[in-house]
């Protein structure tokens, strides 16, 4: 679970990832996994920012703020879409 990567960071180097994680239900998904594991390891070093837990759960809990707050009704980016798969 510390090594789980929740989502990109601002102070991450580039990277190459196959996650997905512009997509409303994404957003929502990876906030609530960092805001859990935070919370289930408040004092636990996480691998990609050496940030504790604590950090972890404060930043997951904000994002899931921002992402209720964008749900449907308010003007969401996908919410009437049947699909998130990008066109290629």
């Amino acid at each position: 679970m510390l090594n789980f990567r929740p989502w990109l960071y601002a102070e991450d180097p580039p990277v190459k990832t196959n996650s997905v994680y512009w997509t409303e239900n994404h957003q929502a998904l990876y906030s609530s996994i960092e805001y859990l594991a935070g919370q289930l390891y408040p004092e636990g070093k996480f691998t990609w920012l050496g940030k504790p837990g604590s950090w972890h759960l404060e930043h997951g809990r904000k994002n899931l703020l921002v992402w209720l707050g964008s749900g449907p009704g308010t003007g969401s980016r996908n919410g009437s879409r049947r699909t998130t798969t990008p066109k290629t």
